[in-house]
């Protein structure tokens, strides 16, 4: 962009400067022996930044990391006198040797080495006395490096490595318009704290101590006006190991007494380096929305706004903060992450500008999610590289000289574009990769870097100019994002229901308890475990079995099977609480056949720690026979304890039913005997009244025995004239048989006689 304004007035003056410089080598990279192997870089490109007066030298490493030695080992320059067009070629200077390779120079030069030997190394140092032979022209970003020559031992002369970086040209003193650049200075960590206080191993103090990356960033931030973006559970945990808390591994390097001294005066360093600066709190130990949501999203939607909710909590307790903000994902996001992240409560979030369209010119923006539309806090993917592919070198000092380098280089071609064009240059917002863990080296590059061009105004994002007409982004999604797998999000699933069925157990839960292993919820769905999904799966797993074994120690002891005796009934069942503590528990009873049996409910029971209590159950019986149940013991909001346990009632009563058939029989049972009382009573009463007559009537007894006959049992009659037991008395027709005589009733009137 930049060279193709300038192109038409570039033309005469790099041909002019061109041709007096002689070049030594032909445009276009060689082929390396196989056998040959060196690894050169650069560490030291003084200045950073060049123009007429000055002494340009470059310094770095060469390594022999082949099999055999080489001799004669030469360092020469090389450099294009064309300067680069777009902030695109100055991203691909250092892997495109296409891109303005330009020629070797033989001035200046140094022999490294009269021989180097494998796994030898050396350092070389270039200086230019005069940068006229150069030839560059207008202001620009120019390609400038060395070669590294050898002599194999088969005595042939050729190319070895060769390595290249880019300048910034300022001719005659001129600086464009300064740009406003904000850096974002996060500050996080895989979480590490438990919810009994205590830490999972001792990663947060080796990042503590000098030379680790939370040291580094905040030794190497000084008073620079960052935009501190800080995850509060980080600030938690270095408050629990200042206060002593303890490692629970036994690998730890670091003592409980060097970890809190480290943690005071990491945070009395950070406090020191913010100063009035405004910090931008994320949501609690930052957990993977977008996870979450792939996995289950109702409960991302738990977590997100449980850790929203743990953030503003932390604020309370913190001067110069600002909540609502969210870095999702390393600042990619798609549409369900914004609308989660927004029911959550967050307002703005900060994405890469790689993963939203269009591109919008100023970098604060507004991008829609669902029914709300959050701020845009949109990176600059450029300068986002810079510093991933300084965090990711394989060399801290290499990292170091490639990030001082190419961020000068594209904020001065921001700068010269704007100028170009007669325009005031857009805001730059600049974010690390998402869990960067700098060297010291690599985050001071960064610090002296944006703090020391002439053309960048380091600024912080609440300090950016605002636009009149924020632009509308919409996100674009990254499948290739490092995200945690679904097991991660089970696992967070595991833990929120056993907090939730321990806390509901406990009779007299500790005061916070319910808070902490929140906090751990949140903790156990970070994306800090992006890096190692296992550890974050284990970290949940170890709190999961320490909050469900007690359950076994809480338990119902079930008889093989219960009798009812009667339509209603109660049976018992015992609670045993072998825990040091009260619990408060329910029995949820179901009868395999309730229309059989109905099962009373069972009220909240508390049982003390250490003992047993007996509970009655009610019962009701509809009808007779045997009937499975289910005995479950379960929390107070009806979450399962243990595993259910299985008996029979058996309901030997009819109930109502039963009840009314046996009172029908009975009456009828009761008419019977009535009806026979009754007529003895009138066989009586005719004896009374009529003569005794001895004669006999065959005839008559015959037809009488034919009769209806009732053997009222074997009876014995009394002195007094009742029976009693041992005699026979029979009932047939109108007559009365005693002692075996037989006594012929009159007839009743209309009767007709033999």
């Amino acid at each position: 962009m930049l060279g193709r304004i300038l192109v038409t007035t570039a033309v005469l003056a790099v041909v002019t400067m061109i041709l007096p410089v002689p070049a030594t080598a032909a445009d276009g990279p060689q082929d390396q022996d196989a056998g040959a192997g060196v690894t050169s870089y650069l560490h030291t490109v003084t200045p950073s930044v060049l123009g007429p007066d000055d002494e340009l030298t470059l310094a770095g490493v060469v390594e022999n990391t082949g099999d055999e030695p080489l001799t004669n080992v030469q360092v020469l320059p090389r450099w294009s006198n064309v300067q680069l067009e777009t902030r695109e070629e100055i991203r691909q200077v250092a892997s495109d040797t296409s891109l303005r390779w330009g020629y070797r120079r033989s001035d200046p030069y140094q022999v490294v080495a009269e021989r180097l030997d494998p796994g030898e190394r050396q350092e070389f140092r270039l200086t230019f006395d005069d940068t006229e032979q150069l030839g560059f022209g207008l202001a620009g970003v120019y390609v400038i490096g060395v070669d590294v020559r050898g002599t194999l031992t088969t005595g042939e002369r050729t190319d070895l490595d060769t390595v290249r970086t880019v300048i910034p040209w300022m001719p005659d003193g001129e600086t464009p318009d300064p740009v406003q650049v904000s850096l974002i200075w996060p500050v996080e960590a895989t979480p590490s704290l438990t919810p009994d206080g205590t830490l999972v191993n001792d990663a947060l103090a080796g990042r503590l101590r000098p030379g680790g990356a939370l040291h580094s960033v905040v030794d190497a931030a000084g008073d620079s006006p960052v935009s501190w973006l800080v995850d509060p559970d980080v600030l938690d945990t270095v408050e629990a190991m200042s206060a002593g808390a303890e490692v629970e591994s036994e690998s730890a390097d670091t003592s409980t007494d060097e970890a809190s001294e480290l943690a005071g005066s990491w945070r009395s360093a950070f406090n020191d380096a913010r100063g009035d600066n405004t910090a931008l709190l994320l949501p609690y130990a930052r957990p993977d929305t977008g996870s979450l949501v792939a996995a289950d999203p109702p409960l991302a939607s738990r977590i997100t706004s449980a850790a929203a909710e743990l953030t503003t909590e932390a604020a309370r307790t913190m001067r110069d903060v600002r909540t609502g903000v969210a870095w999702p994902g390393g600042g990619v996001a798609d549409d369900r992450t914004l609308a989660t992240l927004a029911d959550a409560g967050v307002r703005t979030v900060i994405l890469s500008g790689n993963a939203v369209s269009p591109h919008p010119e100023h970098p604060l923006a507004e991008i829609q999610a669902a029914d709300a539309a959050l701020d845009a806090v949109v990176t600059d993917p450029g300068l986002d590289a810079v510093l991933a592919d300084a965090y990711t070198a394989p060399n801290a000092q290499a990292g170091a000289l490639e990030l001082q380098q190419r961020w000068a280089a594209e904020t001065a071609m921001v700068a010269l574009e704007a100028q170009a064009l007669d325009q005031s240059p857009q805001p730059l917002i600049v974010a690390p990769p998402a869990r960067w863990t700098p060297e010291p080296a690599v985050a001071s590059a960064v610090i002296d870097t944006w703090t020391s061009l002439p053309w960048v105004t380091p600024t912080t994002v609440d300090d950016l100019d605002r636009p009149a007409a924020p632009a509308t982004v919409a996100p674009v999604p990254d499948d290739s994002t490092n995200a945690l797998p679904g097991e991660n999000a089970s696992a967070t699933g595991e833990l929120e229901t056993a907090a939730e069925d321990y806390v509901e157990l406990l009779a007299d839960p500790a005061p916070g308890l319910s808070e902490s292993l929140g906090r751990a919820t949140v903790r156990s769905a970070s994306e800090g475990w992006r890096d190692d999904p296992a550890a974050g799966a284990d970290y949940a797993g170890e709190i999961i079995e320490e909050l469900t074994d007690p359950f076994d120690e809480v338990h119902v002891t079930v008889p093989e099977s219960v009798t009812l005796s009667s339509r209603t009934g109660v049976f018992p069942l015992t609670v045993s609480n072998d825990l040091d503590q009260p619990v408060t528990v329910k029995l949820d009873i179901h009868a395999a056949n309730p229309d059989r049996l109905r099962v009373g409910e069972v009220e909240e029971q508390r049982v003390e720690a250490g003992s047993r209590q007996t509970i009655q159950v009610q019962a009701e019986a509809v009808t007779n026979g045997r009937v499975p149940i289910t005995v479950q013991l379960v929390t107070k909001d009806g979450s399962p304890l243990g595993i259910a346990s299985r008996t029979v009632v058996n309901a030997t009563d009819y109930g109502t039913v039963g009840w009314f058939i046996i009172g029908g029989a009975v009456l009828l049972f009761g008419g019977s005997v009535l009806r026979t009382m009754l007529r003895r009573r009138r066989s009586e009463d005719s004896d009374a009244a009529d003569p005794p007559d001895d004669r006999p009537d065959a005839a008559g007894d015959t037809a009488d025995a034919a009769g209806d006959t009732v053997d009222a049992g074997r009876l014995t009659a009394s002195t007094d004239g009742q029976p009693v037991v041992g005699s026979t008395q029979r009932v047939v027709g109108s007559g009365v048989l005693r002692d075996g005589r037989r006594r012929r009733m009159p007839p009743r009137p209309g009767e007709v006689t033999p």
